[in-house]
């Protein structure tokens, strides 16, 4: 009765135990695991850095930087060439790994460079609420310099998930992410 029952589920989470301990011997999701936990993390400091800036500033600075950030965010996705894949697929199998990472970085750290210029200068066209960012030396170079770091940031998070190295890929985002949390309180003061 009552013995039978309670012995077949500790026979299961014996069982269940095992596998769980199998399934951390193996790279592939051991890794996939550490990327899991960094997209969380990622979006709980993205949910928490915009909670704070709704509180730290005035709703149309906010609503700014969110536009900017997008538009970075969406240039360094146009810069990154598709090299990235690139990596991901080539990267194992390639017998000289730094110049095809030193070649992906520098193509997409160029390219980042050239369409954040390109966006820049056509700021009037496409979107006149910017015009304050082109108009001052000092914001479009943090802008040219966030496009430029996104960029990079992301091709190294590409080096770190086809090495299989997905700790550092959490260790990257954790980093960046508590860096632009400083980053919001340091330049509210």
């Amino acid at each position: 009765g009552i013995c039978t029952m309670i012995g077949t589920r500790v026979a299961k989470v014996i069982k269940l135990k095992q596998t769980f301990r199998n399934m951390l011997s193996v790279s592939l999701y051991v890794n996939s695991v550490y990327l899991m936990v960094a997209s969380a993390f990622t979006a709980s400091l993205g949910f928490l850095f915009w909670t704070m800036a709704a509180r730290l500033y005035q709703p149309e600075y906010v609503g700014l930087g969110l536009a900017l950030i997008s538009a970075g965010t969406l240039l360094s996705f146009v810069a990154s060439l598709g090299l990235g894949t690139g990596i991901i697929r080539f990267l194992s199998t390639v017998s000289d790994k730094s110049r095809l990472v030193n070649s992906s970085i520098t193509i997409s750290s160029l390219a980042s460079v050239i369409v954040a210029g390109v966006f820049l200068t056509g700021i009037p066209w496409w979107s006149p609420a910017f015009t304050s960012v082109r108009q001052s030396w000092v914001f479009s170079g943090f802008f040219v310099i966030f496009v430029l770091a996104t960029t990079t940031l992301e091709r190294l998070g590409e080096v770190f998930i086809a090495m299989r190295r997905g700790k550092f890929v959490l260790l990257q985002y954790s980093i960046a992410g508590l860096g632009k949390l400083a980053m919001l309180f340091i330049l509210a003061t």
